[in-house]
């Protein structure tokens, strides 16, 4: 990390208890959580109209420039948006482990994520790719998708539940083999930091010479992704464990935002070399100076970037309107649905005469609506089913 970092303070036994039991539906939580889904559906909505990348449906523009544009906005949301929630897992991951024990943080864990990762992969992906086949002005017949006769039932962008899943039960295998410490610890340190940084960098780097970061994978399960997750996910538990991020030195988070931004622009230079040169295979995987690059690019500012949004958010948006609040009571479920939502929005747009932009911009914000009405009603019927 940056250099001339100052040290956290000490966390107290009191301190330690307060910050590492945060409660779950704190308010900068849900607004970090509504922010990063809305990026991720935003995205997905470019990749039908705008941007060279595999989606349910697709209508893409015929224009060079408007892509251009989007790429490296794209790369970079891509590459780094989903972190801070690796990192906030982990930080409530120990708490809960806490509060439950390993086996019941598992089982939890199993029911919460392993579920709806089995009903997307089963029932959400198949339903999703028929609707995007209609969409396109096929008339196909729906058992074949449900029986992946079609060959394209995968993960899809619940990869990110699949890594935590496994993240989870890893960790309660830890910790029933080799119990926290508990006592007055320290809140993290500068070397931690800088420990996970290396591994996501030497991790990222070893990955992408088996499987680059473009590369297609088995089930959609972004392999060339999986470094920067653990080492995220086992930086919030050691955070969790060690007393929370509230010790923190907010002077150490600014530090971690400039480390972050730098980070940032390197990678979009590296990008647009790459691509000026026609190099991008160089930089996606290999044993090339621009992989090395990349990765070690992504190490620092992974680890900057989610720690600075964590701090960000816990300082300047912890309060909730009546908007947010509704929002967050179905934000897990508006991730698990939007793909249908965006393939059903963009249904209605197609007869449009509209330009694929435009197209993008209306698709966008009624997915992002939308989805999130849906994962609230969701959320609301789930709440009512309860005894």
């Amino acid at each position: 990390m940056a250099r001339g970092a100052t040290t956290p303070q000490a966390v107290t036994p009191d301190r330690r208890k307060a910050s590492a039991t945060v409660r779950p539906r704190a308010g900068w939580m849900d607004n970090l959580r509504i922010t990063a889904i809305t990026g991720v559906i935003v995205l997905h909505a470019a990749t039908a109209y705008i941007l060279d990348i595999d989606w349910y449906y697709q209508e893409r523009t015929t224009s060079a420039l408007t892509p251009a544009l989007l790429a490296l906005p794209a790369l970079l949301g891509a590459l780094f948006g989903l972190g801070p929630l690796f990192l906030l897992a982990g930080l409530l991951s120990a708490a809960s482990l806490g509060r439950k024990g390993p086996d019941g943080f598992a089982r939890g864990r199993l029911v919460r994520l392993g579920l709806p990762l089995l009903l997307f992969v089963v029932l959400v992906d198949p339903l999703t790719d028929y609707l995007g086949s209609l969409a396109e002005g096929e008339h196909p017949r729906i058992w074949p998708f449900l029986v992946d006769q079609t060959g394209t039932r995968d993960a899809g962008p619940l990869w990110f539940v699949a890594v935590l899943v496994l993240l989870s039960l890893a960790y309660a295998g830890l910790r029933r083999l080799h119990p926290a410490r508990t006592g007055d610890v320290a809140g993290l340190e500068r070397r931690h930091l800088i420990a996970v940084a290396a591994a996501i960098a030497a991790g990222s780097f070893a990955v992408r010479l088996i499987s680059p970061f473009t590369a297609d994978t088995f089930s959609n399960l972004r392999w060339a992704q999986w470094p920067q997750a653990t080492g995220l996910f086992a930086l919030g538990v050691l955070a969790g464990e060690r007393g929370g991020l509230e010790a923190v030195d907010r002077r150490w988070m600014c530090r971690c935002g400039w480390t972050a931004a730098a980070g940032a622009l390197a990678v979009m230079l590296l990008a647009a070399s790459a691509v000026m040169t026609d190099r991008l295979d160089a930089v996606a995987g290999g044993w090339t100076w621009q992989s090395a690059t990349f990765a070690a690019v992504e190490g620092s500012a992974a680890a900057g970037f989610s720690l600075w949004a964590l701090a960000w958010f816990r300082h300047r948006w912890n309060h909730q309107g009546p908007l947010t609040r509704w929002a967050a009571r179905g934000s897990y479920a508006a991730y698990l649905l939007h793909p249908p939502v965006l393939v059903l929005a963009s249904m209605s747009a197609r007869p449009l005469p509209l330009l694929p932009e435009a197209k993008f911009v209306l698709v966008a914000a009624a997915g992002v609506l939308a989805s999130f009405a849906l994962g609230a009603a969701v959320a609301q019927l789930r709440w009512q089913g309860r005894p």
